[in-house]
């Protein structure tokens, strides 16, 4: 049992270091989404900018510094572009259409630049490693995070910031339901080829939590529809998994193991919000389908 102590107390410390990094970042994330309107917008933005540039180290490892900022550069542009379009006001700027007309020349501009010097370095053959077959693999944040983007800001414009924290915390719930019911139970690998420290009790134990959150939020927020929160969060709790798991497979690819090392604790921002980046667009299309509030 001696032997145990220095593996518990590294847990210990660990632990402490998720929950003070989770209570820091989510009372900024619930500041920023009750102020709404800039605020919000300026959280939002830097936060897909963290996200791009942690997804640019992972699908181009090899690239430098520079380049790496101009593609987070255009692509932060082309997704405030996106937000705009999916919710007009909802970053802070003008409805006006010249912001949108800026925001392309900006993500235009800048594509060309770091695309020219990218074709230059590697030239276009569509084989792996060249520059064409780098660009595809760059662009696909277009699918993986640029939904979860829209569906945030059209959430937050046109149903409030309850709408918005809802998905947000049926996914918390699942991940902390998850890492205590699967590190108390064990047992099966869920995908042990992709994420060894995941099993079978903490997936069930997760979408257990996930589901009572839903419930709960459900009542305390509207005295809503039981079954229908229940589905909606189950569904939500599911696809975060199923993130999870598409993420550390991609950082199996790059042969990392975190996406960065901004938070203490868990890694990077892509390690923190890969679950809400497939529950979020979900969330969106329930509520669009049954309406808000559920």
């Amino acid at each position: 049992m001696a032997g145990c102590a220095p593996a518990e107390a590294i847990m210990g410390g660990e632990l402490a270091r998720r929950v003070v990094t989770a209570v820091a970042l989510g009372g900024v994330a619930a500041a920023a989404l009750y102020a709404g309107g800039a605020p919000f917008g300026l959280f939002l933005l830097v936060v897909f900018a963290l996200l791009l540039w942690e997804w640019a180290g992972l699908t181009l490892p090899d690239m430098g510094g520079a380049d790496r900022a101009l593609h987070t550069g255009y692509a932060l542009a082309l997704a405030a572009l996106i937000a705009h379009v999916a919710a007009p006001g909802a970053l802070g700027l003008p409805t006006s259409g010249d912001v949108a007309i800026a925001l392309y020349l900006a993500a235009g501009g800048l594509a060309a630049i770091a695309l020219t010097r990218l074709y230059r370095r590697d030239g276009a053959p569509t084989a792996p490693g060249g520059a064409a077959y780098k660009t595809a693999a760059f662009l696909g944040w277009l699918i993986w995070l640029a939904p979860a983007l829209a569906a945030a800001v059209w959430l937050r414009a046109r149903f409030g910031a309850d709408a918005l924290l809802w998905p947000v915390i049926v996914v918390i719930a699942s991940d902390v339901g998850a890492y205590f019911v699967g590190r108390a139970f064990r047992g099966p690998k869920l995908a042990p080829t992709i994420s060894p420290g995941k099993t079978w009790s903490g997936f069930v134990g997760g979408l257990v939590a996930g589901v009572l959150a839903g419930i709960v939020l459900s009542l305390a927020l509207h005295d809503g529809d039981v079954a229908l929160a229940a589905a909606v969060a189950f569904a939500v709790a599911c696809v975060g998994v199923v993130g999870d798991l598409a993420q550390s497979a991609l950082k199996r690819k790059a042969r990392v193991k975190d996406s960065g090392g901004l938070l203490p604790g868990h890694g990077g921002l892509f390690d923190r919000l890969d679950s809400h980046l497939f529950g979020l667009p979900v969330f969106a299309a329930a509520v669009w389908a049954w309406g808000w509030p559920l």
